[in-house]
């Protein structure tokens, strides 16, 4: 899973942001959700514009997700969509059940 849209290097990436993100996406590959959590949001609150931006926010729901926080997996996959919408096709990628959540969350 995942194979299709794994981490890729960008142009404009500063080396906090980077540091920031590869260690949270580290942490999610070891399966320590909470610590992947900690790290993508930390990169999101200190570098709001970051070009890291979608990988962020969608590495954030898939964590929350595993975590088991579904109301917040909800909310960061309902809001990579809507700043991303031409990231639409990684829905095939993402588990069922969190696009239904996503969906419902849409709804409230």
């Amino acid at each position: 899973m995942y194979e299709s849209w794994q981490f890729r290097s960008k142009a404009g990436v500063g080396t906090d942001d980077l540091e920031l993100f590869s260690s949270g996406f580290y942490a999610y590959q070891q399966e320590h959700y909470n610590t992947s959590i900690s790290y993508m949001d930390i990169l999101l609150q200190r570098y709001p514009t970051t070009v890291l931006r979608d990988m962020a926010l969608f590495w954030l729901s898939q964590a929350y997700f595993k975590a088991g926080y579904r109301q917040e997996a909800a909310r960061s996959l309902v809001q990579f969509f809507r700043e991303f919408p031409a990231m639409n096709y990684i829905k095939q990628e993402i588990d069922e059940e969190l696009i239904e959540l996503a969906r419902q969350y849409e709804v409230e």
